[in-house]
């Protein structure tokens, strides 16, 4: 996240805008989960008049990470009348390289971006559900295991992709047994965990054959899975 010089005005219109703003309704379908989720449409009707009564826009523009060439970012600003502005950037790999694929990516992109830079949710928002496994239930969701954090400390990156192989390797450190986790995508890409509910996720990715978004951070050898999440299918046609 980068921002002007002072963000004063900013931050008082934001905070203005924020008291108005309302869940954006869902009516998309997922058939995937049988359910319903906000699209960028219904995301930007949640806050379009908010924002502007408060003198606030936000530009989402395309931008080129020469480090992660293969991916498409999205860079989004959020604007005040003031001249002070805030911006962060999201990347994600798409499934190919054919302008459909990078659509998706783009309005994928384009939608959590907007709702993570002014603070909209869904409507009894469901997000979390939709990353469980398959045989996981709203009455369980609060004991399932959480998600191990991740050890580097470069920013999560995104990669959109089928799931084409999960393994493991056992061992033991100081007497204490772990298992670690490997995930190959279908880029032939591999990510390693040690979170046995991210591996769930992966194997049920892995047995439906659908494109999910892997959520990783990039050490200097490898690539920890911090989360794997599924979307609707239009996203990911």
């Amino acid at each position: 996240m980068e921002t002007s010089a002072t963000i004063g005005k900013l931050a008082e219109a934001l905070s203005k805008a924020q008291g108005v703003i309302e869940g954006a309704k869902k009516s998309a379908d997922n058939p995937f989960f049988k359910s319903k989720y906000a699209d960028l449409s219904e995301v930007w009707d949640a806050c379009r008049k908010p924002l502007s009564d408060n003198g606030l826009s936000v530009v989402q523009t395309s931008d080129f990470l020469p480090e992660h060439p293969d991916m498409v970012c999205i860079e989004t600003i959020l604007c005040h009348s003031s001249g002070e502005w805030m911006k962060g950037r999201l990347a994600v790999k798409p499934v190919k390289s054919d302008p459909q694929s990078v659509g998706s990516c783009i309005t994928y992109i384009r939608r959590y971006s907007l709702q993570s830079m002014v603070g909209i949710a869904p409507e009894d928002d469901d997000g979390n559900g939709a990353s469980l496994p398959t045989g996981k239930t709203e009455d369980n969701k609060k004991s399932a295991p959480k998600t191990e954090k991740p050890k580097s400390e470069s920013a999560p990156l995104i990669c959109m992709a089928i799931i084409k192989e999960v393994t493991h390797k056992d061992g033991e450190t100081n007497g204490k047994a772990w298992r670690r986790y490997g995930i190959q995508d279908g880029n032939d890409a591999w990510y390693s965990t040690f979170s046995k509910s991210v591996v769930d996720m992966a194997n049920t990715a892995l047995n439906s054959g659908d494109v999910v978004a892997l959520h990783y951070t990039e050490g200097e050898k490898s690539r920890t899975l911090i989360n794997v999440e599924f979307f609707p299918k239009s996203e990911a046609a």
